[in-house]
């Protein structure tokens, strides 16, 4: 029996810039090379687990979030994120999470687009 993966996130980024990312073309799994480095582990099982999965992200970020819950404060200019229950499984995680690393250029302080 496997367990339900949580997600939280808390953002610095501007309204303008939150609503370009909510807007950008999803991210997926093959726009980054670095997935073993970035989960911290080198997992043989998560490993080839990784490589079976297919780019299914299409249309705009907004769409694969997978949040249960935002929320922005625009005086702070922080968003908070957050889903108790995002999945107990691996596939539908990676997509997520690779939606989710596209908003690193969008920050305060990110790289530029």
């Amino acid at each position: 029996m496997s367990e339900p993966s949580t997600m939280f996130g808390q953002f610095h980024i501007t309204k303008e810039a939150l609503q370009d990312f909510l807007q950008s073309k999803v991210k997926n799994k093959s726009d980054y090379n670095d997935w073993q480095d970035w989960w911290g582990h080198k997992n043989s099982e998560q490993i080839r687990l990784l490589e079976q999965i297919i780019d299914r992200n299409t249309g705009n970020a907004q769409d694969f979030t997978g949040v249960e819950y935002m929320t922005y404060d625009e005086t702070m200019e922080v968003l908070v994120v957050n889903n108790m229950f995002l999945t107990e499984n691996y596939e539908v995680m990676v997509h997520v999470a690779a939606c989710w690393r596209g908003i690193s250029p969008y920050l305060k302080g990110g790289k530029q687009k």
